[in-house]
């Protein structure tokens, strides 16, 4: 690969949809993704595969002992991806990187080598060094023990804050998803890909349903063996629910005791108001009652794109009765890592928002530390409604990002506009101007944590979503985070 090649995109943030170009070196290029089996656009010719930093990216697993990194390359003996090896991470290389804005108008580029107006990836460097490479884990975090966050066939963890989760990682040699990593995957998933509304090409598991606030609608009306029946109700969204999914059974939404995965659904035969949801496992009708217990959407376990033939693609789920929203039913997964948006919502260190200011590090040696002494972005976030039903003809969109002639790489959301799920990046921020995360009033004087990507049930989930209203001590059930090594 030719490290001296500069690979870059360019948009128009007043455009709402396409008008997106490739340029530089990456002008003529071409991308691929799969769907199930099949690829997409280019018959499985995917340039980037031969462009740095893009196909020097490689899947491994990493252990740390005694400090130092024991790694095994995907393809080498003793490569696994259950964990037996250590976590499943990608490496991803050095690389350098510039940001133009003139108006409305910008340009990202990449490239392995440093050329006028380009630097560091803020992720590399750590303490004034230089790191030649940093690690993601491929799975949504999930502690199995001896150092292992990232793992196939495991189920995400949840109900940790972000405190809990820095200083877990930390005690076993760790570091959290961060402020640089966001960046750098954001970076990387828009060039290649070539759009800004990155959901609507891999798609996510953002769709499913969600526990009803309506809790009577959400009932399980008639248990069989290994099915419930439940009525067909487009808020609850049973309809969401697509054989593969996992799936709660209880009475809290926010219960794991009875989990399944869905195998089939239908229509009840004898009543079209109710939708039949067919499951694997041990059968629960002696464990469940008929209006009293519910069915829920919950986070979906780890390694469910394994399967996929390719780096970059979806899982081909099918949503049950039509419509235009299967590929928001879908685990995906970019260059290996998995569910990068979607599924659950991913705490992000280093970031943090006061009084609709962002404040950022990329010292994780910080993350614990007075934010004040952390860089102040210099435009102030948009702000938002708790719901955007509150007001749905308001800007909730991303449209924009600040520039900091300082640190130009840094992009953070300045705008907000109204639009649509495939207008400018698909998504909006939740810089909420009236409730916090405890449903309390909005203080200018207290430091918000922040989280990113959107969970399972959040339609808007991107790389690019920012909720902006959770303290450093904030714990939920969609709430989780992904393994990082910047050493």
């Amino acid at each position: 690969m030719d490290k001296l090649k500069i690979y870059g995109i360019e948009f128009d943030s007043a455009e709402k949809r396409g008008g997106e170009r490739r340029i530089m070196d990456a002008a003529n290029l071409q991308n691929d993704y799969v769907v199930g089996d099949c690829f997409q656009k280019n018959n499985g010719k995917n340039d980037f595969d031969d462009a740095y930093p893009f196909g020097a990216i490689r899947l491994c697993n990493l252990r740390l002992v005694n400090g130092e990194k024991q790694i095994i390359l995907a393809g080498e003996p003793g490569f696994d991806l259950t964990g037996k090896s250590g976590n499943v991470m990608v490496q991803i290389p050095k690389f350098y990187s510039r940001r133009e804005k003139e108006g409305t108008v910008e340009r990202w580029m990449v490239s392995g080598v440093c050329h006028e107006g380009f630097t560091l990836e803020p992720c590399f460097l750590r303490h004034g060094k230089e790191l030649d490479y940093i690690y993601v884990g491929v799975y949504n975090s999930s502690a199995q023990g001896n150092g292992v966050y990232s793992a196939s066939g495991t189920t995400p963890d949840v109900m940790l804050s972000i405190s809990e989760f820095e200083q877990t990682y930390a005690s076993d040699g760790y570091d959290p998803y961060d402020f640089a990593v966001m960046l750098c995957l954001q970076k990387l998933c828009v060039i290649e890909l070539g759009v800004r509304q990155l959901k609507q090409v891999l798609g996510g598991v953002c769709m499913m349903k969600y526990f009803s606030r309506v809790t009577a609608i959400n009932c399980i009306t008639e248990l069989g063996e290994n099915r419930i029946s439940m009525p067909f109700n487009e808020r609850c969204r049973n309809p969401y629910f697509a054989p593969g999914h996992d799936i709660g059974f209880g009475r809290t939404a926010k219960s794991y005791a009875h989990k399944r995965t869905v195998t089939s659904v239908s229509r009840n035969p004898e009543n079209p108001d109710w939708v039949d949801i067919c499951y694997d496992g041990e059968d629960l009708s002696g464990e469940l009652t008929a209006m009293e217990d519910s069915a829920y959407g919950i986070p979906q376990d780890n390694g469910k794109t394994d399967v996929l033939p390719y780096h970059t693609g979806r899982c081909d789920l099918q949503a049950p009765f039509g419509g235009n929203i299967t590929h928001l039913l879908c685990p995906f997964r970019y260059r290996y890592i998995e569910n990068l948006w979607g599924n659950v919502w991913e705490f992000v260190s280093g970031l943090q928002m006061q009084d609709l200011t962002f404040r950022y590090t990329f010292e994780p040696e910080l993350y614990a530390e007075d934010s004040s002494l952390w860089h102040i972005h210099p435009v102030k976030a948009p702000e938002q409604h708790f719901l955007p039903d509150l007001n749905p003809d308001g800007p909730h969109w991303i449209s924009s990002f600040g520039f900091d002639p300082e640190n130009p790489l840094v992009a953070l959301p300045d705008g907000a506009s109204s639009g649509n799920l495939g207008d400018y990046f698909g998504t909006v921020i939740n810089a909420y101007k009236d409730k916090d995360y405890d449903n309390n009033p909005i203080s200018p004087d207290i430091v918000y944590s922040v989280a990113t990507g959107g969970a399972w049930d959040h339609k808007f989930a991107s790389p690019f979503l920012y909720r902006c209203f959770m303290t450093r001590t904030s714990k939920n059930w969609l709430y989780s985070n992904r393994l990082c090594l910047r050493k």
